[in-house]
């Protein structure tokens, strides 16, 4: 079944309910579904595999966690959910030849040809729930905070990186003051380890 962008023009609440149909017709009939659209909510919404287009190549083939969680490219990591990408210093392989990238989850794409043996620059894609204010870390300034149902998204900037701009979730009573100095820890992306976002090169410590 071919659908090329089912819901375009549609109110809010029809799309809600349209796409609820679509799940249920798919489960209801086994049927295979080509879903063409260029908003992400709906494909993540519906599909079981994404493929990420631009310019007529596609970009990644996965499933919609695995474009959150890994994004391949950085158009996939700025086009799938919200997030920024932060330049960054990964540490060189560990024993074994395995990558610190892969083995503790870091969400890096290391330039193609750089992974021999030392350091290397590489962007790192950081979500909303991956950071937190802190006693120290990064330094950076919060640019504004709008208010979304129970939580804040934080638009923040970090010093030494002035192209770049990050986002962060707060809880009421925890959202800094448009233009306050701030300080960013990673959180969810080491696991419980967590690690600190340097400015400039930032590293990532456990």
């Amino acid at each position: 079944m071919l659908l090329d962008e089912p819901l375009a023009n549609l109110d809010v609440h029809l799309k809600a309910s349209l796409l609820d149909e679509f799940q249920h017709f798919r489960a209801r009939t086994g049927a295979t579904m080509l879903y063409i659209t260029t908003t992400r909510c709906e494909a993540m919404a519906l599909a079981d595999r994404i493929a990420v287009m631009t310019h007529g190549r596609v970009e990644q083939l996965a499933a919609p966690q695995t474009l959150y969680r890994s994004p391949a490219t950085p158009f996939v990591a700025d086009f799938i959910g919200i997030g920024g990408l932060v330049q960054a210093i990964l540490p060189a392989p560990a024993a074994g030849g395995q990558s610190p990238d892969r083995d503790r989850r870091h969400r890096a794409t290391r330039p193609r040809g750089r992974g021999s043996g030392r350091p290397v620059p590489a962007l790192v894609c950081l979500r909303p729930e991956d950071l937190t204010l802190a006693g120290r870390g990064a330094a950076g300034r919060c640019r504004r905070a709008r208010y979304q149902g129970g939580e804040w998204l934080v638009e923040l900037t970090i010093d030494g990186q002035d192209d770049c701009e990050l986002q962060m979730l707060a809880k009421p009573g925890a959202v800094p003051e448009p233009g306050a100095a701030v300080r960013l820890r990673i959180t969810e992306w080491l696991g419980d380890s967590g690690g600190t976002l340097n400015a400039g090169t930032s590293g990532n410590q456990s």
